[in-house]
């Protein structure tokens, strides 16, 4: 009696060795893995060919930031001048505000 109910169990684990199937989640692990390698030899092309694009070009200098630096810091100073002295206009000459 229990050899009838054991073989048939045995043939069936026996045949999952033999020819596994794939589940959702093998698939799902498969595709994800093929996506990474995917993306990191995608990203691995991409710096190759920054650094091709990047190597022709002069490299600016630090004088050249610096000025540019310097010119955004006057103008946002006088940005941030306008807007203190609007706001204080606004409140002497406005109650409401």
């Amino acid at each position: 009696m229990f050899g009838v109910l054991i073989t048939p169990r045995v043939g069936f684990i026996a045949a999952k060795f033999i020819a596994p199937t794939r589940t959702s989640q093998s698939v799902y692990l498969e595709k994800t893995a093929l996506r990474e390698n995917f993306n990191a030899e995608l990203e691995e092309k991409k710096r190759d060919i920054h650094k091709e694009v990047r190597k022709d070009r002069p490299q600016p200098s630090v004088e050249v930031d610096w000025e540019f630096g310097e010119k955004v810091d006057v103008l946002l100073l006088c940005f941030f001048a306008v807007m203190l002295t609007t706001v204080a206009f606004l409140k002497f000459f406005r109650s409401d505000v």
